[in-house]
Protein backbone atom coordinates (compact mmCIF):
# COMPACT_ATOMS: atom_id res chain seq x y z
CA UNK A 1 0.00 0.00 0.00
CA UNK A 2 0.98 3.33 -0.34
CA UNK A 3 2.08 5.75 2.52
CA UNK A 4 4.08 8.83 2.46
CA UNK A 5 3.04 12.63 2.01
CA UNK A 6 0.80 13.63 -1.13
CA UNK A 7 -0.77 16.83 -2.62
CA UNK A 8 -4.35 17.40 -2.89
CA UNK A 9 -5.69 16.38 -6.13
CA UNK A 10 -2.64 14.13 -6.83
CA UNK A 11 -3.62 10.33 -7.90
CA UNK A 12 -2.04 7.63 -5.87
CA UNK A 13 -1.50 3.82 -6.23
CA UNK A 14 -2.50 1.72 -3.44
CA UNK A 15 -0.68 -2.03 -3.51
CA UNK A 16 -2.19 -4.74 -1.55
CA UNK A 17 -0.69 -8.19 -0.78
CA UNK A 18 -3.25 -10.79 0.53
CA UNK A 19 -1.71 -13.24 2.84
CA UNK A 20 -3.28 -15.99 4.50
CA UNK A 21 -1.93 -17.26 8.17
CA UNK A 22 1.17 -18.87 6.81
CA UNK A 23 1.83 -15.80 5.03
CA UNK A 24 1.30 -17.51 1.83
CA UNK A 25 -0.23 -14.92 -0.83
CA UNK A 26 -3.94 -15.94 -1.97
CA UNK A 27 -6.66 -14.46 -4.83
CA UNK A 28 -9.36 -13.79 -2.82
CA UNK A 29 -12.88 -14.17 -3.54
CA UNK A 30 -13.87 -10.69 -2.79
CA UNK A 31 -12.44 -7.01 -1.94
CA UNK A 32 -13.13 -4.25 0.04
CA UNK A 33 -10.63 -1.28 0.14
CA UNK A 34 -12.12 1.66 2.25
CA UNK A 35 -10.78 4.83 2.71
CA UNK A 36 -11.07 7.48 5.38
CA UNK A 37 -9.83 10.80 5.66
CA UNK A 38 -8.50 12.29 9.26
CA UNK A 39 -11.73 12.67 10.89
CA UNK A 40 -12.45 9.01 10.43
CA UNK A 41 -15.24 9.71 7.43
CA UNK A 42 -14.80 7.11 4.56
CA UNK A 43 -14.49 8.73 1.25
CA UNK A 44 -14.52 6.11 -1.18
CA UNK A 45 -14.71 2.04 -1.79
CA UNK A 46 -12.66 -0.03 -4.15
CA UNK A 47 -13.87 -3.49 -4.65
CA UNK A 48 -12.14 -4.41 -8.00
CA UNK A 49 -8.76 -3.74 -7.48
CA UNK A 50 -5.89 -5.03 -10.57
CA UNK A 51 -4.07 -8.48 -10.16
CA UNK A 52 -0.41 -7.68 -10.58
CA UNK A 53 0.04 -11.57 -9.19
CA UNK A 54 -1.05 -14.35 -7.06
CA UNK A 55 -2.44 -12.38 -3.70
CA UNK A 56 -1.17 -8.71 -5.28
CA UNK A 57 -3.42 -6.08 -6.40
CA UNK A 58 -3.50 -2.16 -6.93
CA UNK A 59 -6.00 0.50 -7.61
CA UNK A 60 -5.53 4.04 -8.06
CA UNK A 61 -7.16 6.92 -5.78
CA UNK A 62 -7.46 10.60 -6.75
CA UNK A 63 -7.63 12.38 -3.39
CA UNK A 64 -9.93 15.53 -3.39
CA UNK A 65 -8.66 18.85 -4.84
CA UNK A 66 -10.53 20.12 -1.14
CA UNK A 67 -9.37 17.09 0.70
CA UNK A 68 -8.46 17.21 4.64
CA UNK A 69 -5.36 17.74 5.14
CA UNK A 70 -3.69 15.01 7.52
CA UNK A 71 -3.60 11.42 7.85
CA UNK A 72 -5.22 9.18 5.91
CA UNK A 73 -6.06 5.72 5.67
CA UNK A 74 -6.85 2.77 3.65
CA UNK A 75 -8.43 -0.43 5.37
CA UNK A 76 -8.02 -3.85 3.23
CA UNK A 77 -9.80 -6.22 3.50
CA UNK A 78 -10.08 -9.66 0.94
CA UNK A 79 -11.82 -12.32 1.40
CA UNK A 80 -10.90 -15.69 0.56
CA UNK A 81 -12.71 -19.35 0.72
CA UNK A 82 -11.19 -19.70 3.97
CA UNK A 83 -9.03 -16.94 4.93
CA UNK A 84 -9.98 -13.37 5.54
CA UNK A 85 -6.40 -10.69 5.12
CA UNK A 86 -6.93 -7.31 6.71
CA UNK A 87 -4.41 -4.52 5.84
CA UNK A 88 -4.22 -0.84 7.14
CA UNK A 89 -1.81 1.78 5.74
CA UNK A 90 -1.76 5.61 6.21
CA UNK A 91 -1.26 8.44 4.11
CA UNK A 92 -0.51 12.37 4.28
CA UNK A 93 -2.42 14.75 2.53
CA UNK A 94 -0.91 18.54 2.33
CA UNK A 95 -1.93 21.39 0.89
Amino acid sequence: MTTGTHKRGSTIRVDVACRDFDGELFDPDTHSHKIFDPSDTQKDEKTNPTRESIGKFYFYYTIPSDGVVGTWKVVAKAVGSSYTSIEEKTFEVVA
